[in-house]
């Protein structure tokens, strides 16, 4: 859909227009069908970090898309 659509056009911008080498993204733990998108654009998970958000800490994964 819509969010597949996105990350191929912000991809493709980042490597032709930008010449950029790395992308990274950070994506919470249950976010499931974002984790799956990722990893079908050819990202690969490279760790965790705890984030807080509103006072409060959520586990996140970490991918990166080197180009």
């Amino acid at each position: 859909g819509y969010m597949r659509e996105a990350v191929e056009a912000i991809t493709e911008f980042a490597r032709n227009k930008m010449k950029v080498n790395k992308i990274i993204a950070i994506v919470h733990i249950e976010n499931k069908n974002c984790t799956k998108l990722l990893e079908r654009q050819g990202f690969i998970k490279v760790g965790e970090e705890e984030i807080e958000y509103r006072g409060q800490i959520y586990l996140h994964h970490i991918y990166a898309l080197k180009m």
